[in-house]
């Protein structure tokens, strides 16, 4: 006998019970998808005026939609918000990939370009050495290493020696203009003229142009850089070409101990004033002072001091300001006289962390500390017995003194000899 089972749910009743069940999850998907569908419509009705006013009229479109009551920069907000939450999606899927931007950092040549301050200018004059009488110079190698040595012959021709390979050759004429550069990121060009004009590799910072006459406000206008106030192109290389004709003589920074930075020249027809000016951090005031000098100046500045040299006396001096805050006169300090034969003006360097001058006699070469005064023969540069010199020029490089020359059998021949500093120590 067929049973009947016990309990049996109508037809109908079961539908019912589904649409219970299922119809309120189905109502809110239908929900979800309406309501981004809306705003999607509502970010499309107002994005259309906005990109349509170029073909319709203005008041046909109005920046707040009837339709919505959205304002359109609102919308645009929404729309952006939901891209961006999709894209995210997309991405954690793996249906997208993250977009990365590169950040936006300037190149060493274009910082470079943008910041020539007083920090800068010891590495830009590094070529021209601290010497007011030394003609040569070098040029500096991606490696910080002096490179080539430049250096004017008896004749005026100029004369280039290169250090790896030993050799020896002439150079162009365009060797008197001096390139004063470091580590590729920009190169001035200038001459021991200061009314030659001066250029650079860098375009938007100095193509070619004159120089700037006036060294009382070049100097003022640099000294200002130890603040807020950067240097332009042609200020920069202006600076150095005055300091390659031997007027001026550098900067000083005592901004950590007396926030003040510093910078000198020399002014009058020989040369005769030695000038300071002084710009106070603290305060943005700048102050100036001009003394009489009893000797010439034959150094930059170097520790806040500079050397000086008397043809009459051969006494080789240190002057410096004091004091300090009121620049009431000159400190004189004589270090020693170079002996009987040698009236030339010595060269001035560093000989690794040594300051010295180097100075030729008739046959040998010599160098005087200018901290003890002691005098000691170079014999490495040394002539042979018999032998003497006619002609001389020295190269403080970056890690050895370089010293061209003729002899008096020879005159006519420029030779070259090489020291390196670490050979004079001790």
């Amino acid at each position: 006998m067929h049973r009947q089972p016990i309990f049996q749910l109508p037809a109908a009743k079961g539908n019912i019970y589904m649409k219970k069940v299922f119809g309120p999850i189905v109502n809110a998907v239908l929900s979800i998808i309406l309501g981004i569908a809306a705003v999607y419509v509502i970010s499309f009705l107002n994005m259309v005026p906005n990109s349509m006013q170029v073909d319709l009229p203005h008041y046909m479109y109005p920046k707040v939609m009837p339709v919505s009551g959205t304002d359109a920069h609102d919308a645009e907000k929404a729309r952006e918000r939901l891209s961006n939450k999709l894209h995210k999606k997309l991405v954690e899927v793996g249906l997208e990939e993250e977009e990365t931007k590169e950040p936006d950092v300037p190149t060493p040549k274009a910082e470079a370009g943008s910041t020539l301050t007083w920090r800068g200018y010891q590495t830009f004059a590094k070529p021209l050495g601290y010497s007011l009488v030394q003609e040569g110079y070098f040029t500096v190698g991606v490696d910080g290493e002096a490179d080539k040595y430049y250096s004017p012959g008896p004749d005026g021709g100029w004369y280039s020696y290169d250090p790896k390979s030993k050799e020896l050759s002439e150079a162009s004429a365009e060797t008197s203009s001096i390139p004063c550069s470091y580590e590729d990121l920009i190169t001035f060009w200038i001459s021991r003229d200061p009314s030659a004009s001066v250029s650079s590799d860098m375009a938007d910072i100095l193509t070619e142009s004159a120089p700037a006459e006036d060294l009382k406000e070049l100097a003022t206008y640099g000294v200002k850089t130890f603040g807020n106030q950067d240097m332009t192109g042609l200020t920069f290389a202006s600076l150095l070409q005055y300091q390659a004709s031997g007027y001026f003589l550098g900067f000083y920074d005592e901004t950590r101990s007396e926030n003040q930075g510093r910078a000198f020249y020399l002014s009058g027809e020989d040369r005769q004033y030695i000038n300071r000016v002084s710009y106070n951090t603290l305060h943005a005031e700048t102050s100036r002072a001009s003394k009489d000098l009893h000797g010439e100046v034959i150094s930059t500045v170097m520790d806040g001091s500079f050397y000086t040299f008397d043809p009459d006396t051969r006494m080789i001096g240190k002057i410096s300001f004091w004091p300090d805050d009121k620049m009431e006169g000159l400190s004189e300090k004589n270090i020693a006289s170079i002996p009987d034969g040698y009236t030339v003006p010595p060269v001035v360097g560093k000989a690794g962390k040594m300051v010295c001058c180097v100075f030729a006699g008739n046959s040998d070469i010599q160098r005087m500390d200018l901290v003890s005064g002691e005098v000691r023969d170079i014999p490495e540069l040394a002539l042979a017995s018999g032998a003497g010199f006619a002609y001389t020029s020295f190269v403080f490089g970056t890690d050895r003194l370089v010293f061209f020359y003729t002899t008096n059998q020879d005159p006519g021949t420029v030779k070259v000899s090489e020291v390196l500093y670490s050979s004079l120590e001790g």
